[in-house]
């Protein structure tokens, strides 16, 4: 699936941008380019978890993603889900 493609659906489902990062340059992949994986999740995970949790258990392992805050800037991987969500509205 494309990256663009698992950016969009993370959005509509989780509420939040995301971006997915070539883990040998530490630079977000371009859209376009095809990943082995599918985000197939059609509901949010819970608000109390903390961004790591939510990364271990909705990515594929040694995927490297940041989660990003309303202003576009990553958030820490302890943030909640709750917290980060709130900077969307």
């Amino acid at each position: 699936m494309k990256v663009g493609l698992i950016k969009n659906k993370v959005k509509k489902v989780e509420g939040f941008d995301v971006q997915i990062l070539d883990e040998e340059i530490q630079r977000p992949y371009r859209s376009d380019k095809l990943l082995d994986f599918n985000f197939d999740y059609k509901r949010a995970a819970s608000a109390k978890l903390t961004v790591s949790q939510w990364s271990r258990q909705r990515m594929p392992e040694g995927t490297d993603i940041l989660v990003l805050d309303g202003e576009g800037e990553p958030v820490h991987g302890r943030t909640t889900l709750n917290s980060v969500r709130q900077t969307y509205l």
